[in-house]
């Protein structure tokens, strides 16, 4: 899916132990780059220019808790408060880059965790102008992104971009995709690119597409 990650809300039954432990982690290394949204979860954010406009972009980092390695979704441009925050929260193993506005990041990013296998689509050998899929941008944004996203698409509701729908030429296999997708049990959507999603996320995105592919999907 591309510039999105999907996850279930947090439970009230989540580990306290575990999130003092993270708590600690993040005092000690430095984590003011890496906010923690669920158990085993985290994004950190950082500016990024797009037509013009300084816009944020999002990179999430996913724990796998029984073998401590972490994948680190549409990476951010490295630093040493992310980089510190990383190791203290275990192994990145995997980098995923889900469309070629995040490859220079990708490409960063594994440099810096050699480590790593670097994963995205086959275009991005090709350095194809694919865009990211969906904008989530709110009242919080700048006001020119507002103004941008309310144009262009993605403002106060979950929804692709009209370079998203421009770009898109097989909508046979995006609906596909995204049936699949809507198969995963899934609260909350993070995007790339505008607020996270907290509940609801699931519906959202399913409204979203099925208006963009004009048929209905569940």
């Amino acid at each position: 899916m591309t510039g999105l990650a999907c996850c279930p809300a947090s439970t009230p039954n989540s580990s306290r132990v575990q999130k003092r432990t993270d708590g600690r982690l993040a005092q000690r290394n430095g984590l003011k780059r890496l906010r923690r949204l669920a158990d085993d979860l985290w994004v950190a954010e950082q500016p990024q220019p797009y037509f013009g406009l300084n816009i944020s972009t999002r990179m999430t980092a996913i724990r796998q808790r029984r073998s401590n390695r972490l994948v680190a979704v549409s990476p951010i441009q490295p630093s040493a408060e992310p980089e510190q925050g990383l190791a203290a929260l275990g192994v990145v193993s995997a980098t995923v880059a889900p469309s070629a506005f995040h490859r220079p990041h990708l490409q960063a990013f594994q440099q810096r965790f050699p480590q790593a296998t670097g994963c995205g689509p086959p275009f991005l050998r090709k350095k194809c102008p694919h865009t990211d899929s969906a904008f989530h941008f709110d009242a919080s944004a700048p006001w020119p992104s507002r103004c941008l996203t309310r144009i262009r698409g993605g403002y106060a509701h979950l929804e692709p971009t009209i370079l998203k729908r421009l770009a898109t030429s097989d909508r046979g296999s995006l609906a596909r995709a995204m049936q699949v997708v809507l198969e995963w049990d899934f609260d909350r959507v993070i995007v790339a690119h505008g607020a996270v999603v907290e509940t609801g996320g699931k519906q959202a995105l399913a409204r979203a597409y099925s208006s963009f592919l004009g048929s209905h999907l569940p």
